[in-house]
């Protein structure tokens, strides 16, 4: 027998969880601190990649979103590209947009108000200056923020985006629970469960490198079931 009546159970403990850690250590990147997790469409979602640093670019998820025409959106650490100057080679091909995601990739409520605007603002001009764009969405490392953080994104007139929903591509898809003698017991396979969440407008995230192959099998799982759903894609 399960310690939780039921999976809306269990989500809702670990929401609890993650809201009550949120207040001392700052904010998941979720509905609650006004971060977008769905945009206004008639039938498409929004695929997106956070590509942070020390990790490796993975061709195959590139040749994936190449191969199935696939437009997507890649939120970047300007760290991860700084010293990569074939990186645009490297997307080339892809129908994209770039999107910001701290310079040095640093927790903001583990640094100083004056890094915390920093770590924006430097991403910021300088993905705008080397992609010849204007960056208008950001989504915090580690999916957490402050009030500070927030503030100066508004400032900057550039809308944060959700961590927290519809990550594709964790460590696994099979969530688990112990039952009430310890042992372990299975719940549900992840994609199976965010199957109802997969609808028009929605933005779930995915990784360009840290989660090695797995991201490649799951973004391959995911486009093939919106496509038999009719669902589409489009960047933000």
């Amino acid at each position: 027998m399960s310690i939780f009546k039921s999976y809306n159970d269990f989500v809702n403990r670990e929401h609890e969880v993650t809201h009550s850690v949120g207040k001392i250590y700052g904010k998941r990147a979720k509905d609650t601190d006004g971060s977008l997790q769905s945009i206004d469409s008639e039938n498409s979602v929004y695929i997106t990649f956070d590509y942070c640093p020390k990790t490796d670019l993975k061709e195959s998820v590139l040749n994936l979103l190449r191969e199935k025409k696939i437009p997507c959106t890649f939120f970047i650490s300007s760290k991860s590209i700084i010293e990569d100057s074939g990186f645009e080679k490297k997307i080339n091909g892809i129908d994209y947009s770039i999107q910001g995601h701290s310079h040095d990739h640093l927790t903001a409520n583990e640094i100083s108000n004056e890094d915390q605007k920093n770590e924006i603002v430097k991403n910021v001009n300088y993905l705008n200056e080397r992609f010849k764009t204007e960056v208008k969405y950001y989504r915090f490392p580690n999916g957490i923020s402050t009030p500070y953080s927030l503030a100066t994104l508004k400032e900057m007139r550039i809308k944060p985006v959700s961590w927290f929903n519809g990550v594709m591509d964790s460590r696994t898809r099979t969530y688990y629970n112990l039952d009430v003698e310890g042992n372990v017991e299975r719940i549900e396979d992840k994609f199976d469960l965010l199957k109802p969440e997969m609808l028009p407008g929605k933005i779930f995230l995915f990784h360009l490198g840290d989660n090695g192959d797995r991201t490649t099998k799951y973004l391959k799982d995911f486009i093939e079931y919106c496509s038999n759903n009719k669902i589409t894609f489009a960047r933000l």
